[in-house]
């Protein structure tokens, strides 16, 4: 049986360009290993919490979404800069 991924895997942080708001690639390497290590402690830590959701017998789906809600809620620290 093949494992289906919810939504599918986007690509990983590290074949990531990220990009400034003017649409300029950023390429400062280590301004790149801080984003990936940080992403990877987040995914690290959902892994974690979905995996207790499941055992406490949440639905997948529904935990899910409450954690793409969550992203959604953050706001943004620098607005106005």
């Amino acid at each position: 049986m093949t494992k289906q991924n919810y939504p599918p895997d986007p690509p990983s942080a590290a074949a990531t360009v990220w990009h400034r708001p003017d649409g300029e690639i950023i390429t400062c390497e280590e301004k790149i290993a801080v984003l990936q290590e940080n992403l990877s402690e987040i995914e690290d830590l959902c892994r974690e919490a979905l995996a207790d959701a499941l055992v406490m017998e949440v639905d997948e789906k529904q935990f899910r979404d409450a954690l793409a809600a969550l992203v959604k809620r953050l706001p943004t620290p620098y607005a106005g800069r």
